[in-house]
């Protein structure tokens, strides 16, 4: 058997004992957190737990009414591009679900360029300036996330990972602010973002332990291992028309909710929301789960569930929640100065041909198989308004 690479606390490979393999399969503890992450836009202290945590929750971005507004924009574009049908749950399929990771909720697509993701940019685009203590600033183009309630689609969980490799970048220092802004609530009974809390703090460590540079934090590294069983890894809280932030060097992932009947647990970041009970465990294996037919539109046929699912009303095909578990808008700014003139050019050509780029405004790689049908040759001008085109 190979040796897994040195961890950030040895300087040799450790042993494959009994031990190291088990916790491998160590499912999780997850703590929800409270409000203790949650501030007010302007208030110093966001700033400092930012700083302190690798994460924090900025209040109500968004108000009722553009959460509204700003859900609409998400179904209008969703019902154009896939046949999927707001207020239908049989159609959201993997067969109707944009081209992506379905498993991991994620949209690519042309959904970066999409009326939605343009929307809440335009509302989040205060806070960033606020954080960077710069007014020029241009956006990501990053795609949005959904969760779906049934539970065959369940999210992938712990696949712990880094957006900021400190080899290819040569650089310690924070790189981004990422985030998003969610128009549902999110807690254990969701899922959503999970990080582990103070992971800056060991981002310098990470050229030492991985010389070759990595994304996705081994399963098997120690200081990943103590972290989740010690109680650092937290599922992060928010309300409708929160965005959240994390710092770029911050381990994170998106995690599955809670399978377990007990609701109340983990509560205020007190509690475990997920625990080592069989009863709790999350499912990170949607494939798994079932075996199905789809009709040639996407409605599901012939479904066979696994007896666990067939004994859960929440999760019963013939009545599934007919609303997502999340919808949230990635978005991550930097200060203009900081990219070149050949991105600046390739994210005009992003906007005008409806590409979706990732998180990181530098770059300009572009993400999906192809654009949408309706952003085709469409110039920033008529496809955004002034505030908007601002952040291109």
């Amino acid at each position: 058997m190979t040796a897994p690479p040195p961890t950030a606390h040895s300087t040799t490979p450790p042993k494959q004992t009994t031990d190291s393999k088990a916790h491998e399969k160590t499912i999780p503890v997850l703590v929800e957190t409270g409000e203790e992450s949650r501030f007010s836009l302007g208030d110093s202290k966001a700033l400092e737990y930012l700083a302190q945590h690798g994460y924090v929750v900025i209040k109500s971005v968004l108000d009722e009414k553009n959460i509204t507004e700003a859900k609409d924009l998400c179904w209008k574009w969703l019902e154009a591009e896939t046949s999927m049908r707001r207020g239908k749950p049989d159609t959201w399929t993997d067969y109707n679900f944009p081209d992506g990771m379905s498993e991991k909720g994620i949209v690519w697509h042309n959904s970066g360029q999409s009326p939605f993701a343009w929307y809440v940019r335009e509302k989040a685009a205060d806070a960033f300036r606020w954080v960077w203590a710069e007014k020029d600033l241009v956006t990501s183009m990053d795609g949005i996330n959904l969760f779906r309630p049934q539970l065959k689609y369940i999210t992938e969980g712990s696949w712990w990972h880094t957006d900021q490799d400190p080899v290819a970048t040569k650089d310690l220092n924070r790189q981004c602010v990422q985030g998003f802004v969610s128009l549902l609530p999110a807690n254990g009974t969701t899922g959503g973002l999970a990080v582990i809390d103070g992971s800056i703090k060991h981002f310098d460590k990470w050229h030492l332990t991985y010389p070759n540079g990595f994304f996705r934090v081994p399963r098997h590294d120690r200081y990943l291992h103590d972290a989740v069983q010690g109680g650092r890894a937290k599922l992060v809280t928010c309300k409708a028309g929160d965005l959240v932030l994390w710092d770029s060097r911050t381990i994170h992932c998106n995690h599955p909710r809670w399978l377990s009947g007990d609701a109340q647990r983990g509560g205020a970041g007190a509690k475990p929301f997920a625990s080592e009970a069989k009863s709790a465990t999350p499912v990170s294996q949607p494939k798994s789960m079932s075996s199905r037919a789809e009709g040639r539109d996407g409605s599901e046929k012939g479904t066979t569930t696994t007896k666990e699912r067939k004994n859960s009303a929440a999760d019963s095909l013939s009545s599934p929640p007919a609303e997502m578990l999340r919808i949230v808008s990635y978005v991550c700014m930097i200060p203009r100065k900081e990219i070149t003139k050949d991105v600046a050019e390739a994210r005009l050509e992003a906007v005008a041909h409806g590409f979706t780029l990732g998180h990181d405004p530098r770059r300009a790689g572009r993400l999906g198989r192809r654009p949408g049908r309706e952003l085709e040759n469409c110039p920033v001008e008529k496809r955004l308004n002034a505030n908007q085109a601002k952040l291109v």
